[in-house]
């Protein structure tokens, strides 16, 4: 969501004598968070993706940072459990979605070696975030506090819900009945 923010250029009905992209249009808090998680995707990729760093070395950090992901899936809520660690469905954090981001990107994916050892050493398949987190290492976290919500996570929620009817079609008699899934 933050790349697409800084990516998608505005509306002509939005701009009408500039084609900036959507991003200039946001209010200024909204375009710190936004550079915020990028400075902060690019610090955790580049300790990732450190020259003349060991295989051990890389994956320490690797499986350093899918622990702080496990801590901040903890601390998102208190009816987390730590064996649905992995399928957790809440409000995604910050933290979280800048670790994520990093570690997903093409260019940490390119340490295929460093993945495969961090992956055996979970006992789990490196199909994807979630499969490397379905078997959390992490025990607990002292709560204190929550964590602030994404404000990417927030957009898409947004969308989503824009993105839905007002009213659905129901099959008796062409009435239309107003989508309760929409005014949650």
């Amino acid at each position: 969501m933050h790349s697409h923010l800084q990516q998608i250029d505005a509306s002509p009905l939005i701009s009408e004598l500039s084609q900036e992209s959507i991003y200039r249009f946001l209010p200024p808090n909204i375009r710190g968070l936004v550079r915020a998680h990028a400075v902060v995707r690019k610090f955790l990729m580049s300790q990732i993706l450190a020259p003349r760093l060991g295989l051990r070395q890389r994956q320490a950090r690797m499986e350093l940072l899918l622990r702080a992901i496990e801590v901040c899936r903890l601390r998102t809520g208190e009816q987390t459990t730590r064996e649905d660690i992995a399928s957790v469905l809440s409000a995604r954090s910050f933290v979280e979605t800048a670790i994520i981001s990093a570690l997903v990107s093409p260019e940490s994916r390119i340490f295929t070696v460093a993945w495969l050892s961090v992956s055996a050493a979970r006992g789990v398949s490196m199909e994807s975030i979630a499969a490397l987190l379905s078997r959390p290492v992490t025990r607990s976290v002292v709560n204190r506090g929550h964590l602030t919500v994404d404000i990417g996570w927030l957009l898409e929620r947004a969308l989503e819900i824009l993105s839905l009817p007002n009213v659905v079609d129901s099959n008796a008699e062409s009435v239309n009945l107003i989508n309760m899934e929409k005014r949650r």
